[in-house]
């Protein structure tokens, strides 16, 4: 294959047996078995490029999963003669797992956006305005009138609407 023995992984028989079944299973998350394709794509030689041209992955992809890989199993070493094929899977999954990312907590409970979605539902001249349809700004000054949340833009309001879940055109909002 194309690659540098010195940048290849080292595999035990078991740990390869493990990432096989991970490529190959049809329930396995596609994002594991494309990072377990990387690790047994390093361990047969292949290098950086040639592996992500072959996975359809960034070069980055391919370097991250490499070095993780790396530097845990390195650490696995002294253990590997302790664990069973059941840890030896926990220790794999659990490395090659989508970590969970940082980001804004959720703002809005769903109880708010049910609150917003009936809202929706009723009838504008119900709350004595001069409109036939809801807009997205009509709707958030109300939401904000009824003070069902302290404060949120028509834009968050119109995106609540266009999920799958909103029964909009059942509402008639437009």
């Amino acid at each position: 294959m194309d690659g540098c023995a010195r940048n290849s992984l080292s595999l035990s028989p078991l740990q390869r047996q493990i990432l096989e079944e991970d490529v190959s299973c049809r329930q396995c998350a596609q994002g594991l078995a494309t990072r377990a394709r990387i690790v047994l794509l390093a361990a047969d030689g292949w290098g950086v490029q040639p592996t992500a041209r072959q996975l359809h992955v960034d070069v980055k992809t391919v370097r991250l999963w490499r070095k993780r890989w790396a530097a845990v199993s390195a650490g696995w070493e002294r253990h590997s003669q302790d664990w069973e094929e059941k840890v030896w899977r926990e220790k794999i999954e659990q490395l090659l797992s989508d970590a969970p990312r940082s980001g804004a907590p959720c703002r809005f409970q769903p109880e708010h956006v049910c609150q917003i979605i009936a809202l929706a539902c009723k009838k504008p001249q119900d709350f004595a305005l001069p409109i036939s349809h809801w807009s997205a700004t009509d709707l958030q000054r109300e939401v904000l009138k009824q003070k069902i949340v302290p404060a949120i833009s028509a834009r968050q309001v119109g995106r609540f609407l266009k999920r799958p879940t909103s029964s909009r055109t059942a509402c008639g909002i437009t």
